[in-house]
């Protein structure tokens, strides 16, 4: 029970029933996620998703088809928004890596912690090192991949004997709770935010990204890495199955850049473990943020998306 507590509050997304394996399996990363991509807009009638609006049409297909987690926010861890989501404003330079590094920390401190969308958040922002945010200077999908293995894999090393054997006994007794002298020897929390802010196509077609974030998962599990490593995922025009687009509680999962947020399975079992009631998070989330408005988070996540240090 814990076990799977565990990866339904880290994964924060859901992708629709593996259209990737659709794929042949010798093809690139690339071509699957094209695969998944079209298969999508094929189940949506050939919807061009990627543009600015939604029809009546396109927003129920979106509902069927979005992410289906309740678990909102609960990590601290859309296919695209409606027009008034997605006013480009005054054109802007590129950011710089900084600027993108800079706007991700501040929407992490304003918005995620701020709002207390996450009460798992604090201790590790607070702890020097623990978060890490990588600035994926990837133009391609395949390079992106790159950068995410890499940075999964120096995650999953993290685990000491003592995570290992706090994992293993979840999985041997999923109802028993590790003693107090285990969880004290535990490694301090760790976990590694990738941001991809140059991949335009991302960016701009949310069921894309979609698909990018179930290759994702597809490397964790080739990789052996999935029993250590979980994702959650961001993105600037998220929002939730059955939900309409311009409802407030979908900026739990809404950030300035396209983001993939990976979490050691370790650490969010100590944090279900040790918190009262995970499953009441999403819906005070979505309380919460209908209380601050739409307005206010909307021109607060285009602030930390305009921002330029020069």
């Amino acid at each position: 029970m814990r076990r799977m507590a565990a990866r339904a509050l880290g994964r924060g997304f859901f992708a629709t029933a593996s259209p990737t394996t659709r794929a042949a399996p010798w093809t690139t990363a690339s071509t699957r996620v094209a695969a998944s991509a079209s298969w999508r807009r094929g189940r949506a009638g050939d919807l061009d998703l990627g543009g600015v609006g939604a029809t009546a049409t396109e927003t129920r297909w979106r509902r069927r088809r979005g992410r289906r987690s309740r678990h909102r926010g609960a990590s601290f861890a859309s296919s695209s928004a409606t027009t008034t989501d997605t006013d480009p404003g005054p054109a802007l330079p590129p950011p710089t890596t900084e600027d993108v590094r800079v706007a991700t920390m501040r929407w992490l401190d304003d918005v995620v912690i701020g709002e207390n969308l996450c009460p798992f958040a604090r201790a590790p922002r607070s702890t020097p090192g623990a978060i890490r945010c990588v600035v994926a200077e990837a133009t391609t999908i395949d390079a992106l991949f790159e950068t995410f293995r890499e940075e999964a894999t120096a995650l999953a090393g993290t685990y000491t004997a003592a995570d290992e054997k706090y994992v293993d006994e979840e999985e041997e007794e999923e109802e028993a709770s590790p003693g107090a002298s285990d969880a004290k020897s535990l490694s301090e929390p760790s976990t590694t935010l990738v941001v991809t802010p140059r991949l335009d196509a991302l960016d701009d077609d949310f069921v894309l990204f979609l698909a990018v974030v179930e290759e994702c998962e597809a490397i964790l599990e080739s990789s052996g890495l999935s029993r250590r490593v979980q994702l959650a995922s961001f993105h600037p025009n998220y929002y939730f199955e059955g939900e309409e687009p311009a409802d407030p509680g979908s900026y739990t999962n809404r950030s300035p850049y396209p983001a993939i947020h990976l979490l050691r399975t370790v650490d969010v079992s100590r944090a279900i473990d040790a918190h009262p009631d995970t499953e009441a998070i999403p819906a005070a989330n979505v309380e919460r943020l209908r209380e601050v408005g739409r307005k206010t988070l909307y021109e607060t996540l285009a602030a930390l998306r305009a921002f330029r240090s020069r």
